[in-house]
Formats: C-alpha cells, structure tokens, sequence
C-alpha cells in the first residue's frame, strides 16, 4: 500500500469532525451527522480496490508452482 493512502485514511477522520461541526452551524444537527460516513467510504475507496488481488495473486504463483 502506498504511503498516501495511509495519509489519506488518516486524515479522513479529522476532516469528518471539522465538517460535522460546520455543516452543524450552518444548517442545523440534522443531517450533519452523514459527515461521518466518509470515513468507511474513504476506507473502501484507497483500500478495497486492490486488496484482494495480492492474496489472489499469491494462491495461483503458489498452486501452479506444485
């Protein structure tokens, strides 16, 4: 994994809280607490593209290498 998307995960968190705050002095508490789900949905976008392909790739070198 590339040391941006750890940048990127980590700082989504802080980002969230800051927004949450915002958008709760603005428009009221309501909705501000959909702020908070950008943290799984910046989690599935660095992490849950590739993450499968490593294992995948390592069972099918480790099967045909037999």
């Amino acid at each position: 994994m590339s040391r941006n998307g750890y940048i990127i995960v980590s700082i989504t968190p802080f980002i969230a809280l800051i927004l949450f705050f915002l958008s709760s002095l603005i428009w009221g508490w309501t909705y501000s607490w959909l702020w908070f789900l950008l943290i799984p949905i910046v989690g599935v976008v660095v992490y849950g593209a590739g993450y499968g392909n490593d294992r995948d790739n390592d069972r099918d070198r480790d099967r045909y290498r037999r």
